[in-house]
Order: structure tokens, then C-alpha cells, then sequence
């Protein structure tokens, strides 16, 4: 009886822990699956909105613009219009400064449009903007010349991005304007420009950077031969000079002991040396120090490795011979 009196009241506590259990299940909540978030895609700015609008735009040379019966005018709503607007803009433009050169005198009207439109045109996404937008830049450069002094900080680093980092076809207008911007421009306006590229992370864009300062350093030097510079100049310029040999590209170093070894010639070894030591230290004194000499190439022609070399006079079998001949000679 005692057994079955402790099964009874085990079954009975299996019974209630069941019950337990069934009446904590019904009051649970049901479990929902969490679905993944949904990526958010952001659409390209550049992008059309729809197939309608895939237009097809032939950007003309400078040689096929036609002059335009309307004149260009700046409007601040062409910062936000479509791109569409914009290119027939910047069009415009070029068609009005080729046609129209009286129009380059309003100096405030484009540097407003060459800051708020063609340079940022000249960074679209869309090549057919961009192409465009480069050539306007080269355009204004040759109208404006030494006048475009004031456009040089927009338009230089824009020009620099595009020669460096896109296809061939727009390195090749970015570099035409680049090459544009040294032969019309001041040359030294130039090069202050393009010194603070020297410590850029882009080591091909330091290399761009550096064969223009070349180009304008002797540019600047053979307008005026005997003093092209000041030595103020080399006291703001030396450093940024020394930061082109810490080029990561092996490229970008020659133009920079080029330029070191022009400034050098020009000054004068004490000048050059007394600046050199007021603003450099270290290895980087003793570098320029050391690169900004320049050395004469050796005339002797070396023979290449693969090749015997050849030494002068006689041979030794030649030499051997000839001793033979005097001793019978002698005899």
C-alpha cells in the first residue's frame, strides 16, 4: 500500500508539471522571424531617371562651335538643374567666349560659373558633362590668360583629379588644359598652385604635379634668364620642393631634382645652401643638398655584361708574339 501511495503522488506532481508547462506555452508569445533590413540603394546623381532621357550628346571641339544667337548668362538655378541644362550651359558658354571676346571682361560672372558649374561638371560621373566641362576649362584659360590668376585655385586641383584618375580619353583633355593652363597663364601663379600637392597620398597625382612645376619653373626662367626669381620664392617654395622626393612613385623624382638643380644654378650654391639649411633638417637637407648638385656625365663608354671586354693596346697573344719576334730578331 505504502507503494503505491508514492506512485500515486508521483503521478500526480508529473500530472501538474505538465499542466504547468502547457499553460506557460499558451501564454508565450509567438515567435516572428526578424527579416533582414532592406539595403538602402542609392541612386546615381548622374543617372537618368528613366530611358526616355538616354540622350545621346556629341561634344563639339572647339573648331565646330557655331556662334549662338543667345548670349550666356548665369543663373544660380543651374548648380541644381539636370544635367541636361547644364551641358547646354557650359555649350553656351564656350559658344559665347569664342564668338564674343568683349564677354571674358565680366570677371565676377565666370568666376562664379567657373566655381559653382564647370568645375563641378568637370567631376561629374557623366563623361559627356565632364568632357565638356574640361574643354570650357582650357578655353577659359586661352581667353583669359594672366586674367584667369583667379581661377587657378578651382580649376587646378580639378584638372590634377582628372589627369589621374579616369580613362585615357579624359586624361588626355585634363592634361591639354594642364598643358594650357603653364603656356597662358603666370607661370609662377601656376606653381603655387601645385606645390601643395607635394605631400599628396595620390603618389601619381604628386608625379602630375611635379612635372608641371617643372614646366613652369623653366618656363618662368626663360622669360627672364638672368634673375627669374627672388630668393622669397625659394624660402616658400623649398620645402614643398623637398617633399617631391618622398614620392612613392619612382617616376615623380627626377622632374623634382630637375627643379632642385635649376633653383640651385640660378641662386648660387651659398644663397641655396643658407636657405636650404633655415628650412630643412635631417636627411631631407641632406638630400636636397646632395640631388640639387649637378653632376656631369661620364663620356666613358661602358661595355655591356653580356659582352668581353675589351682592353686597350695589345692582346696578350699579340704581346707574346711580338716578344718572339724580337728575340729572333736579336739573335
Amino acid at each position: 500500500m505504502k507503494r503505491r501511495s508514492e506512485s500515486t503522488e508521483e503521478a500526480h506532481e508529473k500530472k501538474q508539471r505538465l499542466n504547468m508547462a502547457i499553460d506557460s506555452e499558451e501564454h508565450t508569445p509567438p515567435h516572428t522571424e526578424t527579416s533582414p533590413p532592406v539595403p538602402v540603394v542609392l541612386k546615381d546623381s548622374g543617372a537618368p531617371d528613366n530611358e526616355d532621357d538616354l540622350v545621346d550628346f556629341v561634344v563639339l571641339t572647339h573648331d565646330e562651335l557655331i556662334e549662338s544667337n543667345v548670349k550666356y548668362e548665369w543663373k544660380e538655378s543651374l548648380v541644381d538643374a539636370s544635367w541636361k541644362e547644364q551641358y547646354v550651359a557650359i555649350e553656351l558658354l564656350r559658344q559665347t567666349i569664342k564668338f564674343d571676346p568683349i564677354y571674358t571682361r565680366n570677371y565676377a560672372t565666370l568666376l562664379k560659373t567657373t566655381k559653382e558649374l564647370v568645375v563641378p561638371c568637370a567631376l561629374s560621373l557623366r563623361s559627356t558633362l565632364a568632357r565638356n566641362a574640361l574643354m570650357c576649362l582650357a578655353e577659359l584659360v586661352t581667353c583669359l590668360a594672366l586674367a584667369a590668376e583667379n581661377l587657378l585655385p578651382s580649376i587646378i586641383p580639378a584638372l590634377l583629379y582628372r589627369s589621374v584618375t579616369d580613362k585615357k580619353f579624359m586624361q588626355a583633355l585634363a592634361n591639354q588644359a594642364l598643358d594650357r593652363t603653364v603656356e597662358y597663364c603666370d607661370p609662377i601663379a601656376v606653381l603655387e598652385q601645385l606645390l601643395p600637392f607635394s605631400s599628396d597620398k595620390n603618389a601619381n597625382l604628386v608625379t602630375k604635379a611635379g612635372y608641371y612645376v617643372e614646366q613652369c619653373l623653366l618656363k618662368s626662367s626663360s622669360s627672364n634668364p638672368t634673375k627669374p626669381w627672388e630668393a622669397s620664392q625659394l624660402n616658400s617654395w623649398i620645402t614643398d620642393l623637398a617633399n617631391f622626393l618622398n614620392c612613392r612613385d619612382v617616376k615623380g623624382k627626377p622632374a623634382a631634382k630637375r627643379c632642385l638643380v635649376l633653383l640651385r644654378k640660378s641662386f648660387g650654391d651659398a644663397v641655396f645652401q643658407e636657405i636650404a639649411n633655415e628650412h630643412l633638417s635631417g636627411i631631407t637637407l641632406s638630400d636636397v643638398l646632395k640631388l640639387s648638385v649637378s653632376t656631369a656625365r661620364s663620356s666613358t663608354v661602358r661595355p655591356h655584361p653580356g659582352l668581353k671586354k675589351v682592353r686597350p693596346g695589345l692582346s696578350l697573344k699579340e704581346r707574346l708574339l711580338l716578344a718572339k719576334q724580337q728575340q729572333q730578331t736579336n739573335h
